[in-house]
């Protein structure tokens, strides 16, 4: 459970805390929608870049969001093709390259991948999970929905 995993990064709950996983257990059709504006522990997270994934997917600009959030000392959740799912993980950091570094977790295993854009090119965009503390109540701006075309 990503979103835990962020309430935990950020101090805002203690390592124990299994509460909203406990709620989640093995849910296989759960997306960030579920999550979209809610507020846990003083976060309040933000669904982004809801998009088709095709080639006409934002791929520069979600990459600027993701910069911008780890610019600001926040984590991104990310949802990345894993096997024959996709799966979430956290986006903690940039290695010297560039790349994100994604940590993730399945079962009593922690992965780390660093090669998190390439993941997200190779499915023609994804969808991310940004946060404010709830105080600050300002909404993202990237894109939530793509206009239809005409």
């Amino acid at each position: 459970m990503s979103v835990e995993l962020v309430l935990k990064l950020e101090h805002r709950e203690p390592a124990d805390y299994f509460e909203l996983q406990n709620a989640w257990k093995n849910k296989r059709d759960g997306t960030f929608g579920e999550f979209d504006g809610r507020t846990i522990a003083g976060l309040t997270f933000h669904r982004q870049f809801f998009l088709p994934r095709d080639e006409d997917f934002p791929m520069g600009e979600l990459f600027s969001t993701i910069d911008a959030e780890l610019d600001s000392g926040r984590f991104v959740i990310v949802s990345l093709w894993w096997g024959a799912l996709y799966h979430m993980g956290v986006i903690a950091d940039r290695t010297p390259s560039g790349e994100y570094r994604t940590v993730t977790k399945i079962g009593s295993g922690t992965y780390e991948m660093i090669d998190t854009k390439a993941r997200i090119r190779a499915i023609k965009g994804t969808d991310i999970m940004t946060y404010v503390p709830a105080a600050a109540q300002k909404r993202a701006t990237a894109p939530t929905t793509r206009p239809t075309r005409g």
